[in-house]
């Protein structure tokens, strides 16, 4: 019989090397968004290919880790440099789809693609503004179809979070319907040109926007009534003191008889005297004599 002599195994430092594929990928889909105060290329996508595998393996580029973006959140103008491209970033990876040898993804090395920007634009927003007129609505009369008191209060619908507008009313005049006293209506011109303005704090730019026209509706408003008081003019009373009594501290006496009147002073009283001066009533005991 034969033994073959036992065979020595030496262990040697050997490798296999993952195969270079190259991959080639583009941006596609929707370039063009309206402003939302981001960069996020949500409408966009990365689509490509690998080439180089065995044959036998199909192999996929996956781009799930490739973020697009916009070189701006805001609007390009000329008065603002806003959104003129999107751009990518981070890596792709493999994926194997199918392999006739059981081929990995470590099985390969991936070349990253290199992607160019892809050229985008973002529109501006639609905002709707709604205002009321606000303030004092009623005042004295005056004549006038003024209305000092009235403002304006309002907001901007469909603007993004964090955006905040006002309404100047410096360009604005705000009027009764009619100068007369009584119900009556508040009522403001609306400028073709006018829009509310952003505030400092906000996070756009006013040309991020596309502001509708608007109108706003009358408010009720009342003028009151001046109310002028006549007061007739009454004349004083005059008060007339009654004069002092004038009356004679003695009363006349009068006297019968041929002579006439006599007063007589004395004690004041009068008496009849039977004297030359008096009236005599003596009986003649012969009937009438003449002397």
């Amino acid at each position: 019989s034969y033994t073959a002599p036992a065979v020595a195994t030496v262990s040697s430092g050997v490798s296999i090397t993952p195969k270079a594929v190259t991959s080639t990928a583009s941006i596609s889909g929707a370039t063009s968004k309206t402003y939302d105060g981001t960069t996020t290329a949500s409408g966009a996508s990365v689509s490509g290919y690998i080439a180089g595998a065995l044959t036998g393996d199909t192999l996929n580029l996956d781009t799930s880790r490739v973020a697009l973006n916009y070189n701006s959140p805001h609007v390009n103008t000329t008065q603002v440099a806003g959104a003129t491209a999107i751009a990518a970033s981070g890596n792709s990876s493999i994926l194997v789809g199918s392999s006739s040898w059981g081929s990995l993804a470590s099985d390969y090395s991936l070349t990253q693609p290199s992607i160019l920007n892809a050229p985008a634009s973002i529109t501006p927003r639609m905002g709707i503004p709604m205002a009321t007129i606000s303030g004092s609505v009623t005042k004295m009369y005056d004549g006038t179809t003024s209305a000092p008191g009235a403002t304006l209060s309002g907001t901007v619908n469909n603007a993004i979070t964090g955006d905040t507008f006002s309404f100047d009313i410096s360009s604005l005049t705000f009027s009764y319907a009619f100068s007369q006293s009584g119900v009556n209506s508040v009522r403001v011109a609306v400028p073709a040109n006018y829009v509310p303005t952003l505030t400092a704090n906000s996070v756009s730019k006013q040309t991020d926007y596309t502001l509708q026209p608007f109108t706003i509706a009358p408010a009720t408003g009342y003028i009151i009534p001046v109310v002028t008081v006549s007061i007739p003019s009454i004349a004083p009373a005059i008060t007339v003191a009654a004069p002092a009594s004038t009356a004679s501290s003695g009363n006349a006496s009068t006297g019968g008889g041929a002579g006439g009147d006599n007063a007589s002073k004395g004690d004041g009283s009068s008496s009849s005297g039977s004297g030359s001066s008096g009236s005599n009533n003596s009986a003649d005991p012969a009937g009438d004599k003449s002397q």
